[in-house]
């Protein structure tokens, strides 16, 4: 699955527009623009802010903004359950991998 600031920027890309010229449809400043195609969620004011840029932004650039907004939460939720795990479990090697898909799996279940 692609990244949600990937898609967002190929978007774009392919309606020939800047960051800035999608910044003046939206009113959405050009830093935001630019931290959302890079998929840097911490450096956004806030999830409802982030949110919102997303939705706009996926409406400007034509996409439905519904289906962006289900991959962002699941890219989001899986970015927010890595902060849980300390970095042992997440940079396991591949030999211990089934026990970080338990693990992962037991973590997945107390966020839902």
């Amino acid at each position: 699955m692609k990244p949600i600031g990937h898609i967002l920027q190929t978007a774009r890309k392919e309606k020939g527009w800047t960051v800035s010229d999608v910044s003046k449809k939206t009113r959405i400043r050009t830093k935001y623009l630019e931290l959302i195609e890079q998929n840097d969620w911490d450096a956004l004011p806030g999830i409802a802010y982030t949110r919102g840029f997303i939705k706009s932004y996926a409406e400007t650039v034509g996409l439905v903004p519904e289906r962006v907004m289900t991959l962002f939460r699941r890219e989001f939720d899986d970015v927010e359950k890595r902060k849980v795990l300390p970095d042992s479990f997440v940079d396991m090697p591949a030999r211990r991998q089934g026990v970080l898909l338990t693990i992962r799996d037991f973590i997945s279940k107390l966020f839902s």
